[in-house]
């Protein structure tokens, strides 16, 4: 698609431009906005500076709500509970009946 259907596209009100062209065009500066973005951490103001740190953040780190923890073989998580003995050496809680518990 040719950079002027996608202005003209743009401009008409009752058509909007695909999500590829805006991808497109987005994607020729992507160097400016991660540079402003870096850029606005100084910023004096401090809604500003967490907005453009938020906006970093939420592009380069994996959304971990969406990771899925699994045990060993995709079974369960195996979560032990240990305590220390007073020498320093981690033993397990023994008031509990099982020191390890399945999640």
């Amino acid at each position: 698609m040719a950079e002027d259907q996608v202005k003209t596209e743009a401009k008409s009100p009752s058509v909007f431009p695909s999500r590829s062209a805006t991808y497109a065009k987005v994607a020729m500066h992507t160097d400016k906005i991660i540079n402003k973005l870096v850029e606005l951490l100084d910023s004096r103001t401090e809604s500003i500076a967490l907005g453009a740190a938020n906006t970093l953040m939420s592009k380069i780190l994996p959304d971990l709500r969406a990771t899925e923890l699994t045990g060993e073989n995709q079974g369960p998580l195996r979560v032990i509970i240990v305590s220390e003995n007073g020498a320093g050496n981690p033993i397990a809680d023994q008031k509990l009946p099982e020191a390890a518990i399945d999640i």
